[in-house]
C-alpha cells in the first residue's frame, strides 16, 4: 500500500483478541494509527472522538447483531467508510451487511494482500464519493441561487433534479419528484410541440434553444423560454436532458402591448389617410366649382389646373399604404400607378408611354414629391410636345444609399431655348424645381437634335 502523507486513524471494532492483534499489526505496518474498541458503545464514543478515516467492523462482535446496529448508529452522526470483517460469506450474512452503507467486506481468512487492497480501495472510493458529493452540493447551491428554473430529466421525461425555483414555480412538495412528469405542467396546447422538441434532441443529440411554452404554475399560467442539452451515460447512451427555463411572461405582455399600440397606430393612420384623401377631394371639387363660376378663360384654366394637381396628390395618398405615411414606400408600384393615371387623363391614348422603373424603397415624403414631379412633367409633355408619339419614364438607383435618377424623355420638338436657358419656366416646371430644391436635388433640361425633350432629376435619399 502506498505510504500516506499524514497519519490516518483507523478504528478497529472487535472483541476477538487474536483478530485485534492481527489487524493492528497490519495497519501499523502500513502507517496507520489504530484505535481499538471492543463494544458498540466504545466504538461510537471513539468514532466521535477520533473521527477515523475508516472503520473495520467485525460482524461477529458480541456474537450477534451488535456490529450492524453500531455501524448504523455511527453513520447517523458522521460520514465514514465502514469495511466489515467476517468469517462467513453466506447469503444471510451478506444480506445483513447490505442493510448498512458499507465499502466492502473482508473474509478473515483472506491474506495480507486482500486486506491491504480492500482498505486502500475503500479509502479511495470514499474520497471520490466525497468529491462527488461536494460537486453535487456545489451544483445544488448554485442552482438554488439561480432565479431561473433548472431541472434535469431522465430518458422517460421524469424529474431527477429540480432546483428551489422550480419547486416554488410549480408548487412542488418537498422530497422526491422522480414519479412526476414535466409534461403534466405544460399547457395542453403546447405539449405536442414540447414533446417533439425533446424527442428531436434525443434523436439528433443536439441542444434545443429558445423553446417557448406555457406552464401551469402556482401563480397561474406563465410563459417560459427553455434552453436544453442532452445528457449521456458513461457508455454514451442518451440518459435524459438538463434544461433551464426563464419566465418571459412580462416580455410577452410588453410585446402584446406594443403590438396593440402598432395596430392602433395603423388604424389612426388609415383614418388620417382617409380624411386627407377626402379633404383633398373636397378642395378639388371646390376649385372645379369655382372654375365653373368664372368666365375669364385664363382664370378658369388656372383653377382647373390647380384642381387637377390637388387630384394628383389625392391619388398619391390613396396609393400609399397606411404604415407608409410615416415610414417608407416602394417606388415602383406607386410611380407606375401615377404614370398610368396621368397617361389616361392627359394623353388620351395619343402617345405610347414606356416605363423602366427599378425597385427602390424611399421615405414617404420623397415618394410624394416624386409622384407630383412625374405628373407635372408628363402633363407638360402632353401640352407642349406636339407630335410626340413616345414618352419614356426611367428611374434607377437600386443601391440603398445611392441617389435617385429620374429621367423623362419624349420624341417631340424639345424644350424652347428660353426654358433651356432658365429665362422662362411655366408653372409646372416651377413646381418641379421647387420640389427638387426642397429635397436637395438637381434639375437638368435638355433637347437633342431630333430627339425631343429630356428632363433629368437627381435626388439624394436620406
Amino acid at each position: 500500500m502506498a505510504a500516506v502523507s499524514h497519519t490516518q486513524h483507523i478504528l478497529v471494532v472487535a472483541d476477538d483478541e487474536h483478530l485485534i492483534q492481527a489487524e493492528s499489526a497490519l495497519l501499523n505496518g502500513e502507517g496507520f494509527e489504530v484505535v481499538l474498541a471492543t463494544t458498540g458503545a466504545e466504538a461510537r464514543e471513539r468514532a466521535h472522538l477520533h473521527q477515523p478515516s475508516l472503520i473495520l467492523m467485525d460482524v461477529d462482535l458480541a456474537g450477534g447483531d451488535v456490529a450492524i446496529d453500531t455501524a448504523r448508529r455511527i453513520l447517523t452522526d458522521q460520514e465514514v467508510p465502514i469495511v466489515f470483517l467476517t468469517s462467513r460469506s453466506d447469503e444471510g450474512t451478506i444480506a445483513q451487511m447490505r442493510t448498512v452503507s458499507r465499502y466492502g467486506f473482508i473474509l478473515k481468512s483472506s491474506g495480507f494482500v486482500v486486506h491491504r487492497e480492500v482498505i486502500r480501495l475503500a479509502l479511495e472510493l470514499f474520497g471520490e464519493h466525497q468529491e462527488l458529493r461536494m460537486s453535487r452540493d456545489m451544483f445544488r447551491s448554485v442552482a438554488d441561487l439561480a432565479g431561473d428554473i433548472i431541472v434535469r430529466h431522465d430518458a422517460e421525461g421524469r424529474w431527477v433534479f429540480v432546483n428551489k425555483q422550480a419547486r416554488k414555480v410549480w408548487g412542488l412538495p418537498p422530497g422526491d419528484v422522480s414519479s412526476m412528469d414535466y409534461l403534466d405542467y405544460v399547457q395542453p396546447e403546447d405539449r405536442e410541440a414540447t414533446k417533439h422538441a425533446a424527442e428531436t434532441m434525443r434523436r439528433e443529440q443536439k441542444p434545443v434553444s429558445n423553446l417557448v411554452n406555457r406552464l401551469r404554475t402556482a401563480e397561474g399560467v406563465r410563459t417560459y423560454q427553455w434552453n436544453s442539452i442532452p445528457v449521456f451515460d458513461d457508455q454514451g447512451i442518451y440518459a435524459g436532458f438538463q434544461a433551464t427555463g426563464r419566465d418571459i411572461t412580462p416580455e410577452r405582455e410588453r410585446e402584446a402591448r406594443i403590438q396593440t399600440l402598432l395596430e392602433e397606430r395603423e388604424l389612426l393612420l388609415r383614418e388620417l389617410q382617409h380624411r386627407v384623401k377626402n379633404d383633398l377631394g373636397l378642395v378639388q371639387s371646390l376649385l372645379s366649382l369655382q372654375a365653373q363660376q368664372i368666365s375669364e378663360a385664363r382664370a378658369q384654366e388656372a383653377l382647373s389646373e390647380a384642381g387637377k394637381r390637388v387630384g394628383v396628390i389625392a391619388r398619391i395618398y390613396e396609393a400609399l399604404a397606411p404604415p407608409a405615411l410615416g415610414g417608407t414606400v416602394q417606388l415602383k408600384p406607386l410611380l407606375e400607378r401615377i404614370v398610368a393615371d396621368t397617361t389616361e387623363s392627359v394623353f388620351g391614348g395619343k402617345a405610347t408611354l414606356v416605363t423602366d422603373i427599378e425597385e427602390r424603397t424611399v421615405p414617404a415624403r420623397l415618394a410624394v414629391a416624386l409622384g407630383i414631379i412625374v405628373n407635372e412633367v408628363l402633363t407638360n409633355t402632353a401640352k407642349y410636345a406636339e407630335g410626340a408619339d413616345r414618352v419614356t419614364v426611367y428611374l434607377n438607383g437600386v443601391a440603398p444609399e445611392a441617389p435617385l435618377t429620374l429621367r423623362i424623355t419624349d420624341d417631340g420638338p424639345g424644350y424652347p431655348s428660353a426654358i433651356l436657358q432658365g429665362e422662362s419656366y411655366r408653372l409646372g416646371l416651377s413646381i418641379v424645381q421647387s420640389l427638387v430644391d426642397q429635397h436637395g436635388g438637381t434639375l437638368a433640361l435638355s433637347s437633342g437634335e431630333g430627339s425631343g425633350a429630356c428632363t433629368e432629376i437627381t435626388l439624394p435619399v436620406e
